[in-house]
């Protein structure tokens, strides 16, 4: 590091005695901007090579694809590495309606929801349907998908499982109860960028099983409001990164005790997912904590203590002139090859 000015920019130089070998790019200037417009005006500018580090959003990403394709000025690099899921409310005090609970009831709310139809509208036509908190990077993903429970887009299916839990359409086509008092529920969602959309889709999607939501937009102050997103009532929307278990282990449930730092919001407890969760976390043979995380995802499908929607993608990019950026692995969308990049001429 040559110079650093706190929240301006970073300015590096390559560094002789790198493992790997000296980098190609003898100078490196990092500049820090909140506003992904910013970062993509900036790139159609020429005024920075890349954009990395959650830069620009995947909304961004696509609007610089398309500007792009004709030009071949630069090129948008994509990585799955985040979850969007539904996470369930477990925790007594809070839920409400307490059908939740039930899992024939969150079998029906995943089979009543297209996620197919919900990926493309999320990422301008690409079809990204999740069944696990995990991504395909993983080296076990292959080996768990052949044991994961799937749901299918299934309404016929979805409406018997929620006639078996004691709901079904009343007056108006609602589902109601053996009483006649009609099934709603609150779904939440952040302000940012996918959440509000999700929502609605979402919310119209169930609302031809019969199911009436009511939408409820955390607003951006309140984001970080650890009550705020652990207290909801029913369902929220969420993403994960991977691993995605530490969502459903007991240890990381969030409560007023441990002032709402767990990443399990909805409060999910169950024996046999922390044994194996357990392995995951403390094992040093890499393939007991493989297998463990394989057996672990497998009970959590078969369970739904979460409801998996889709794979939301990260998005780099670059412009033509800078060569050797590819999509990370895990959580990491560019940095992890930094040292071959290298200038086209």
């Amino acid at each position: 590091i040559d110079r650093w000015e706190p929240g301006a920019f970073i300015q590096a130089s390559a560094f002789d005695n790198y493992v790997a070998g000296r980098p190609s790019i003898a100078q490196l200037k990092l500049v820090f901007l909140a506003d992904p417009n910013a970062a993509v005006a900036a790139l159609l500018a020429g005024d920075v090579d890349a954009a990395v580090d959650s830069a620009i959003s995947f909304e961004q990403g696509a609007v610089l694809s398309k500007q792009w394709a004709s030009s071949g000025a630069g090129e948008v690099v994509l990585t799955q590495s985040q979850a969007r899921f539904l996470q369930v409310q477990f925790k007594s005090d809070y839920v409400n309606p307490r059908a939740v609970l039930d899992l024939r009831v969150r079998k029906a709310l995943l089979e009543a929801t297209d996620r197919a139809g919900l990926s493309a509208a999320m990422l301008d036509g690409q079809v990204a349907v999740a069944d696990t908190l995990d991504g395909p990077q993983e080296p076990y993903f292959a080996e768990l998908g052949n044991v994961l429970t799937k749901y299918a887009y299934n309404l016929a299916d979805a409406q018997a499982l929620m006639a078996a839990a004691g709901f079904t359409r009343g007056a108006g086509g609602r589902l109601a109860d053996a009483a006649g008092q009609p099934l709603s529920l609150e779904l939440r969602a952040f302000t940012t960028s996918p959440g509000p959309s999700e929502a609605a889709v979402l919310a119209d999607q169930w609302k031809v099983l019969g199911l009436e939501t009511t939408i409820h937009i955390i607003p951006a102050a309140q984001e970080q409001d650890l009550v705020q997103v652990s207290t909801y009532p029913a369902l929220r929307i969420e993403q994960s990164v991977f691993p995605g278990t530490p969502k459903m282990a007991s240890s990381q449930i969030a409560t007023e005790a441990n002032r709402w730092a767990g990443s399990n919001r909805g409060g999910y407890r169950n024996p046999e997912f922390d044994r194996l969760y357990d392995v995951v976390v403390r094992s040093f043979d890499r393939t007991a904590r493989d297998q463990a995380t394989i057996q672990a995802l497998k009970f959590a499908s078969d369970d739904l203590p979460i409801l998996p929607l889709y794979y939301l993608s990260l998005a780099a990019a670059h412009t033509a002139t800078l060569e050797g950026m590819h999509g990370g692995s895990s959580n990491d969308t560019a940095w992890d090859n930094v040292s071959q990049w290298h200038w086209t001429s």
